[in-house]
């Protein structure tokens, strides 16, 4: 028979063991959690024609402004991620639809998106513009001159709210199309008298052959963009794209991506 001695050793022996049980136990889920972190592959609603910020190469590969400042924040926080390339309308309603956990474009914080459940990051590009842009020929020369006629945007857009800020203004009414190519159609086309859309883009679009011209003294105030979610359960998204974010910052990656795109922004 064991004496009280050896049973309170055996005993001892036996709490260490199961101390050092829980321990490895606890850090093989952790490990799994992390794993499972690791695995997530964020889903990314974009406006896939949208230069300089997102458009396709000759392969067909979604790149631009957006698509580089989006991998060097992945790397830097080592996350996946998903670009699913579309008109706007349509990157709208994959985002609100919960098909895609993220919407990135043409987008800044307000309010109004607050207030229906939207989150935003913070800034990834400060001090965008929106200007109006009319077919060269137009007698179309200033804002003064809308009155009457009709105007194009694309719905949901920086370059939308623009034009709704200031319709009564001009006295103007507002024409909605899905993408970029269908709103400078329907100016090109005599459907509609002028364009809203976010200067770089527009000031792009022209420089690559579309047949506009930009309205001296049209531009609007400045927004940001950031990237947005709507669904409270994806904000580790915003923390990993904010830290990444200021990260890129600080090393000097983000100046670098940007001033590749110096000519166009």
């Amino acid at each position: 028979m064991k004496n009280a001695a050896a049973l309170l050793e055996e005993y001892s022996m036996k709490r260490i063991i199961s101390f050092f049980l829980c321990v490895l136990m606890t850090a093989a889920l952790l490990a799994g959690c992390g794993d499972r972190k690791q695995r997530t592959t964020w889903i990314i609603a974009v406006d896939g024609d949208f230069s300089p910020f997102v458009y396709a190469d000759a392969n067909g590969k979604a790149v631009g402004l957006d698509v580089e400042l989006l991998d060097a924040i992945a790397r830097d926080q080592n996350f996946r991620y998903e670009l699913r390339p579309s008109d706007w309308d349509t990157a709208m309603s994959v985002f609100t639809s919960h098909q895609a956990q993220v919407l990135m474009g043409s987008i800044a914080s307000s309010q109004e998106r607050i207030d229906g459940g939207w989150f935003f990051s913070h800034s990834f590009y400060d001090g965008v513009t929106q200007s109006m842009a009319m077919e060269p020929s137009s007698d179309t020369n200033t804002l003064e001159d809308l009155a009457g006629k009709a105007v194009a945007v694309v719905s949901g857009t920086l370059g939308a709210a623009y034009a709704e800020s200031v319709k009564d203004k001009y006295g103007f009414s507002i024409a909605t199309f899905s993408d970029s190519h269908s709103m400078y159609a329907a100016v090109l086309e005599g459907r509609a008298a002028a364009c809203f859309e976010d200067t770089p883009a527009l000031r792009d679009s022209i420089a690559g052959g579309v047949a506009l011209e930009l309205v001296p003294g049209s531009e609007g105030a400045a927004s940001d963009y950031c990237v947005a979610i709507c669904d409270e359960k994806d904000r580790p998204f915003l923390e990993l794209f904010n830290q990444g974010l200021a990260n890129i910052r600080a090393n000097g990656i983000y100046d670098a991506i940007l001033a590749k795109y110096a000519d166009t922004l």
